[in-house]
């Protein structure tokens, strides 16, 4: 028996006497309608339950309580990194703080080799939501009278409770038939809704300030035209009329798509409960989607 076969042995052995563990795996594929997903661990391949969605075909941590395998998500990617050049077709090159290279989106954003930039991650890559100042804000001394530290940035991913899509007038009005599918529709006759129910509103506080927002979908049908457009909804469950309201076009396809500040004040109090598509050319959306909303 091999060195690394004594060790993996050795940990079999804990596990089977119901010890905890944390292991680096990577995500081969998700079953989102039975919540698991299958990963693979140093020795074998395993459906497990998630506690927080990974990311496809990226490494993730496995927890174990009593031997059963649980997903905890995905591994953790710095928000901080480092332009090693300039961005390039709505592309930049970077340099993370955990010395990794990748390629992010750079959309709207004036970029030179050196800059350090904020990073919003999403299930499909990530995208620059902001420049470090040159002289960022620091907490002050806690203790010293009058003082107060200023406030963290956090950042937050919600998964939709429930989602689909309804009929509607013809580039206009609100949903007229009732949900007849799971999957999000955008086209000129359908609106479609993401719905995160009170999970964001009971999470963020009312007075954070957004930072920024993005939704992450998955495209899975549809065959394009003109682009589609997101707004809000105020519909906590598949029981009522989608209304989409503040709508503004976003790109078509798969990945993040950058919303307005707005839309994480409204979601943040509960006046919205989820993201809706109102209309566009022709697209199909999973229901499975991701909100993440970055705030302080």
């Amino acid at each position: 028996m091999t060195s690394a076969e004594k060790q993996q042995s050795a940990k079999n052995a804990e596990l089977a006497a119901g010890m905890s563990d944390i292991r680096v795996g990577t995500c081969l594929s998700i079953d989102w309608a039975a919540h698991t997903a299958k990963v693979n661990i140093p020795g074998s391949t395993l459906d497990m339950p998630m506690l927080a969605a990974p990311v496809v075909n990226a490494r993730c941590l496995v927890g174990f309580y009593a031997n059963r395998p649980v997903v905890l998500g995905p591994e953790a990617r710095p928000p901080l990194v480092t332009a090693t050049g300039p961005a390039s077709s709505g592309l930049v090159k970077v340099t993370g703080d955990d010395g990794v290279p990748y390629t992010v989106a750079a959309d709207g954003f004036s970029i030179s080799s050196g800059d350090r930039l904020v990073v919003l991650w999403a299930d499909r890559g990530g995208f620059v939501v902001g420049k470090e100042s040159a002289d960022p804000l620091t907490g002050l001394p806690i203790g010293t009278a009058g003082n107060t530290p200023a406030p963290s940035q956090q950042s937050r991913t919600f998964n939709t409770v429930a989602s689909g899509s309804q009929n509607s007038a013809y580039m206009g009005g609100s949903g007229t038939s009732g949900f007849w599918t799971n999957d999000v529709w955008a086209g000129d006759t359908t609106l479609g809704a993401w719905i995160f129910g009170t999970q964001i509103a009971d999470t963020i506080p009312d007075s954070a300030v957004i930072d920024a927002i993005a939704i992450g979908v998955n495209q899975i049908g549809g065959s394009g035209g003109s682009s589609p457009k997101f707004g809000l909804h105020t519909l906590g469950s598949r029981a009522g009329t989608i209304v989409p309201t503040s709508a503004v076009t976003v790109p078509g396809g798969t990945g993040p798509k950058g919303l307005p500040l707005s839309f994480g004040d409204a979601l943040k109090t509960g006046a919205a409960l989820g993201i809706a598509t109102a209309h566009g050319g022709y697209w199909i959306y999973s229901g499975s989607a991701s909100l993440t909303i970055v705030y302080h």
